[in-house]
């Protein structure tokens, strides 16, 4: 006899089928035929559940504890194998139909969890490859400062080469704290999705190798790729804004020797007080100056700086 203080079985047992978990089922049905031999409705569902899951053409099911019984996995496996023993503690324990309905939903999520964290499965391969997953609210910051700051990279060592940023010397000594600013601000984004992916933690098990050096690491490298950007961004923005070609004069404070930093002649130019390594390899017109020299910029300016075209020596 039922009641809402003692559940049916055919009850708990169609709610572990409805999670996929026909061990447990089966067992929920098969106490309840030894305690009420007479129930032919538990006898018809347990045959069901019995030819379904033997039948060669069906797919099998989310949780086979009996597959998994010889394997890494076995150890916590057996916590979802204990649930329909402990299915009937409720029950005397008076609850409502209701309450033990979530009293088995929250055991099946504690099996999943246990199932999900268990360093066997994983180092066993078991277990699909987890997707890296970023919280929605961090989504549009990160994508954007990774665009801003490999996008500016990218500006600065080709436009850059040859253009002369308005504050250059200015932003060059406020970059350490435009980078003490920025760490904090992704140290706390990449906590964020640590918190959720755990992929440092997957990559790194030691913990001090986690906090104390691929932690900082990643945040102070990002920080200093976004701090880096704004003279690329510039160099694009006033070349595309320049007006028309005027004649400057400079000065040369220094000419490196060949083949350096990636061109083959560079040459440090100061241009009304502020300094750049400029590349001469496709702007200079005439012998290559020396230190001291003054030189005539061919340029187009705006108010991002100026954007070199021409440099001859005078």
């Amino acid at each position: 006899m039922t009641s809402r203080d003692h559940p049916d079985p055919m009850d708990e047992a169609k709610v572990y089928l409805a999670y996929g978990r026909n061990d447990e089922a089966i067992k929920i049905l098969e106490q309840a035929i030894r305690e009420a031999p007479a129930r032919a409705d538990c006898k018809t569902l347990l045959e069901q559940i019995r030819s379904t899951k033997n039948s060669p053409h069906t797919a099998p099911q989310p949780l086979d504890t009996a597959a998994h019984g010889h394997s890494p996995t076995s150890q916590a496996a057996s916590g979802a194998n204990e649930i329909p023993g402990k299915s009937a503690e409720p029950r005397r324990k008076g609850l409502t139909e209701d309450k033990v309905v979530a009293v088995i939903e929250h055991r099946l999520r504690d099996s999943d969890q246990r199932l999900e964290n268990d360093p066997a499965r994983t180092k066993g391969g078991l277990s699909k490859p987890r997707r890296f997953y970023v919280l929605p609210r961090v989504h549009v910051p990160i994508v954007t400062a990774l665009l801003f700051a490999f996008g500016g990279i990218i500006l600065e060592e080709t436009l850059g080469t040859r253009f002369i940023f308005s504050a250059e010397n200015q932003y060059r000594l406020a970059m350490p704290w435009i980078v003490g600013v920025l760490t904090p601000l992704f140290a706390w984004l990449i906590f964020r999705a640590e918190r959720v992916n755990h992929d440092l933690s997957d990559r790194f098990p030691t913990w001090w190798v986690r906090w104390l050096v691929m932690f900082p690491f990643m945040a102070v490298l990002t920080s200093v790729f976004v701090a880096w950007a704004p003279p690329g961004w510039s160099a694009l923005f006033g070349r595309a804004l320049g007006s028309s070609a005027e004649q400057l004069e400079a000065t040369v404070v220094d000419v490196s020797r060949p083949y350096t930093h990636g061109c083959s002649q560079n040459a440090e130019i100061k241009l009304k007080g502020n300094t750049k390594l400029i590349c001469l390899a496709d702007v200079l017109v005439g012998q290559v100056p020396n230190s001291e020299d003054t030189v005539t910029v061919v340029g187009s300016r705006s108010i991002f700086g100026t954007y070199i075209e021409e440099i001859r020596v005078k």
